[in-house]
């Protein structure tokens, strides 16, 4: 009873108390979501600029060519709708790779779950585009590898929630 009232030991266990202790990341998880991050804001750089060069160059290229204007518009239009359509995916990946970072610092298996789900979906959009690709490059092979890296760390993450039920 006596060591309940030692100041020393109220200290100790009040030091002990106010420890922040980090939870430790999971690199999987946190590595793919900076380099899903990093590709994402490539991906739009590239997108914006080519939809900015496209326009001074269809004016260079119409005055040059005899083209029906209408018909050059209109694949001009295409083309700017697939890329805005790019930098929207582009902003998902961004936002996804975002919540991969901070799961995997706060390891919290609740919000893996939802990365993980949203990493299954991105990965059967890329795996359905790799395969509608008849040119696939090393580029989409390791979009691919990012992807699975990214739902394995949210596996891990997740799977810390049924280890803790036990």
């Amino acid at each position: 009873m006596d060591n309940m009232n030692d100041k020393d030991s109220y200290e100790y266990n009040r030091e002990v108390y106010e420890q922040k202790i980090e939870p430790k990341k999971n690199m999987f998880l946190y590595v793919s979501s900076i380099l899903m991050i990093i590709v994402a804001v490539l991906g739009s750089i590239v997108a914006l600029t080519t939809i900015f060069s496209l326009g001074a160059s269809y004016e260079i290229i119409s005055a040059e060519i005899n083209i029906d204007p209408i018909a050059g518009r209109v694949a001009a239009g295409i083309v700017i709708g697939v890329l805005m359509i790019a930098i929207v995916a582009n902003l998902v990946q961004i936002y996804v790779g975002y919540l991969g970072i901070k799961t995997a610092k706060d390891n919290d298996p609740k919000r893996a779950k939802k990365c993980f789900i949203i990493g299954i979906i991105l990965l059967i959009i890329s795996l359905l585009e790799f395969l509608a690709d008849k040119a696939s490059d090393i580029s989409s092979i390791l979009g691919l590898l990012v992807l699975a890296a990214y739902i394995y760390g949210a596996k891990k993450v997740k799977d810390q929630e049924e280890e803790l039920a036990y």
